[in-house]
């Protein structure tokens, strides 16, 4: 496949880390026009533009099979992908979410003897990842669950509702955005929002923005996220008063600094937000991969969604 300047090979296996499964060099001083690959799969030819060149590349797998074999078997060569590896803080506090999710899940409110199999229900994925500070979007929750639930269909017939640790430890370290978000991505948002205007963006364009286009948010639903990050957690007011909460926590002119900062709690260095927050960024992510077309204004990164 061809990225810019650039050829990579990659392998379809997903049960290796993304750093094991893919190799690429430079292969055009500008963008690559085109790209084909012929019939038996040993050679590929690309096409330059402005270069006005055309190189062949002899297709060489083995390198790719090489880094499979050298980064581990099982979970080891992800779990080296991770923030301090298998003796840090991010892994141990993975196992500790895993393990609550599974008492979650079995109701945690009971006196009743709780059976744990070290497994935990699909359902739960979505919750997890927003605690591991990773939240998707929705249509990136349909594709993980789906990814779980399939997994094994074309070999027993059977869907899969239930994951363990390690499978979950894979499918965090495929699925994760590769840079957190932070004030400068809500900003960068903003100016899209906005189309490059000068000055805040109006609180009612944002509010419509937000509530009708990309993964729409429903006024209520913002409200009560906004109760979470800097009002009342408890919520609850009627659908409403839901208007009213959410003109007396936004400004009439909405900076994306001081929204950043002050309502998601984002920090410089230290991009990190609660579930009510990534809901947040995750609605302005969408909505400005929506708007991107017609604003000239480029995507966020996925991922996380900002």
């Amino acid at each position: 496949m061809a990225l810019r300047t650039e050829v990579w090979q990659r392998s379809l296996e997903v049960a290796r880390p993304p750093r094991a499964r893919a190799q690429g060099l430079i292969a055009h001083p500008g963008q690559i026009s085109a790209i084909s690959v012929d019939y038996q799969g040993q050679y590929a030819f690309t096409c330059g533009g402005n270069d006005l060149t055309v190189n062949q590349w002899r297709i060489n797998p083995q390198p790719v099979a090489n880094a499979n074999v050298a980064g581990g078997q099982g979970i080891e060569p992800f779990v080296k992908l991770l923030d301090g590896g298998e003796e840090g803080e991010f892994f141990s506090d993975m196992k500790d979410y895993f393990y609550y999710s599974q008492i979650r899940s079995q109701d945690e409110n009971t006196t009743k003897a709780r059976v744990l199999d070290g497994m935990i229900p699909v359902e739960e994925i979505p919750h997890l990842m927003c605690a591991l500070g990773y939240f998707p979007t929705q249509l990136e929750i349909k594709n993980m669950t789906n990814e779980v639930r399939y997994s094994k269909f074309s070999e027993t017939g059977e869907y899969v509702d239930r994951i363990a640790f390690e499978a979950l430890v894979k499918l965090y370290v495929n699925h994760r955005p590769v840079f957190a978000v932070g004030p400068d991505q809500i900003q960068q948002a903003f100016e899209a929002l906005k189309r490059h205007e000068p000055g805040p963006l109006p609180r009612e364009q944002l509010l419509q923005l937000l509530s009708g286009h990309g993964e729409r948010m429903p006024l209520e639903e913002l409200a009560r996220c906004l109760d979470s990050l800097v009002g009342d957690p408890s919520g609850g007011a009627a659908e409403e008063e839901a208007q009213y909460r959410v003109r007396d926590i936004l400004e009439d002119e909405v900076d994306a600094l001081d929204f950043a900062r002050n309502v998601l709690g984002l920090a410089d260095g230290d991009p990190e937000a609660g579930e009510a927050g990534g809901a947040i960024v995750e609605v302005m992510g969408d909505t400005q991969e929506a708007l991107g077309d017609w604003q000239g204004s480029p995507n966020m990164s996925p991922g996380t969604t900002a």
